[in-house]
């Protein structure tokens, strides 16, 4: 079984529960290339990082060679990677760090010291939500912080440029970016979440379902199946389900 996938242009990454990673070609699902013993990867779509079993290495995501490794470089497999723009960074405990490239240079820590469960960036900044419940937003222009208690402890984020959108276990909640205030909410027990225009796509344990923004009302469903992850290109939704994409 698959348990991560990302899209990169006219490529499929798929890594399995073996460890097995596959470079797929989207158009007829052909393998282009393999890796094996990879316990994560990390992508932005220009640059690939694994995680092994012997360290951490940066890879040609072409050819799947190594480009360099980098073993000396410090990352857990429970670490929160993600990226902002062509910057990896991740959060560890309460800490989020960036890297450079040869080490992880410290961003910003948590005024409160929580664990940070969830994060997200855009080019806007940064946003993540803390084992309390607190949701965090640091703008890129000038760093400055804003913050407001949420109604979910864990949950996964969604950084659209109107709205910022939180999927948990215990239900979703939709906030205007710039004011910070409840749009809509749902008790579905969501899982990832993707952005469309006027709609957000969600996983759960039933399937994935498509939800209003506006209203947080389902607008249309697909059930029947647990669906693990989810992705949009261009009018395209790509949904990682059980058994496979």
């Amino acid at each position: 079984a698959f348990t991560s996938f990302a899209l990169n242009d006219d490529d499929l990454y798929l890594l399995d529960a073996n460890g097995t990673f596959r470079c797929t070609r989207v158009n007829n699902g052909s393998t282009k290339w393999t890796r094996e013993s990879v316990k994560r990867f990390m992508t932005n779509g220009t640059s690939l990082y694994f995680l092994t079993t012997s360290g951490f290495l940066s890879i040609n995501p072409y050819t799947g060679s190594t480009l360099a490794d980098m073993t000396n470089i410090t990352i857990n497999h429970d670490d929160l990677t993600f990226w902002q723009g062509n910057k990896l960074l991740r959060a560890a405990g309460n800490t989020i760090t960036e890297f450079d490239g040869t080490s992880w240079i410290p961003v910003l820590t948590d005024s409160l010291n929580e664990i940070i469960v969830d994060v997200a960036a855009d080019d806007l900044g940064i946003a993540y939500m803390t084992q309390g419940g607190r949701l965090v937003l640091q703008a890129a222009a000038d760093g400055s912080l804003r913050e407001i208690a949420t109604g979910l402890t864990v949950g996964t984020i969604m950084l659209g440029s109107d709205r910022i959108t939180l999927a948990s276990t215990s239900g979703m909640e939709i906030y205007d970016r710039a004011a910070l205030t409840l749009i809509a909410s749902n008790t579905l027990e969501a899982g990832s979440v993707a952005g469309a225009l006027e709609k957000d796509f969600i996983t759960s344990t039933l399937g994935i379902h498509a939800v209003n923004i506006y209203t947080g009302e389902v607008i249309w469903e697909q059930t029947g199946e647990q669906a693990l992850d989810l992705a949009l290109s261009g009018e395209r939704l790509y949904v990682l389900f059980t058994d496979g994409p």
